[in-house]
């Protein structure tokens, strides 16, 4: 079995497969008590086609959007029973899309918490400021629930001082 080095945005050594199997399961008769409670069969916002224009996308209205944030703060400060039994979904919006980042937060490059620390709310500048539009056309389009409005983002956009003037231009 050749191994694969995987880079920043997937494999990067040959791409052959392996004809050993070490393992055949048949999945159609297992119980359903196995499936996760997350998946896409029981998610009432279940991911949205990537061919599905961002118009078109099913309205999420903002305080279910914001009820995400402060589900996922209660379940940090204290896990209860009941919390455990809630639908761990974790939601983002990004220029009002809404993207449920549940299953990729643990893959994201810049790590977990980048994530987590803007579930429920806005983080649109940031997610600019940081990715180009391959990247959101790329991962994004896949992570698509639905879209919002009245989302603000908790942190003030910074200036950007780019483009005041031509490099060498010192006005004199």
């Amino acid at each position: 079995m050749q191994a694969v080095r995987r880079g920043r945005f997937g494999p990067t050594g040959s791409l052959e497969r392996d004809t050993d199997i070490a393992h055949v399961e048949d999945v159609n008769n297992q119980s359903q008590e196995g499936i996760a409670k997350s998946s896409v069969a029981s998610k009432k916002y279940p991911f949205v086609p990537e061919s599905l224009s961002d118009d078109d996308l099913p309205f999420i209205a903002k305080d279910l959007v914001l009820g995400r944030s402060k589900q996922y703060k209660s379940r940090n400060e204290a896990i209860s029973d009941k919390d455990q039994t809630q639908d761990n979904e974790y939601w983002i919006v990004i220029d009002s899309i809404v993207y449920d980042c549940s299953d990729f937060a643990a893959e994201h490059p810049g790590g977990e918490d980048v994530i987590m620390s803007f579930v429920g709310e806005d983080c649109s500048w940031q997610f600019w400021r940081l990715h180009g539009k391959s990247v959101m056309e790329q991962y994004g389009r896949a992570l698509r629930v639905g879209r919002t409005e009245g989302i603000k983002n908790r942190f003030p956009e910074s200036v950007r001082y780019v483009g005041l003037s031509k490099l060498g231009d010192d006005g004199w």
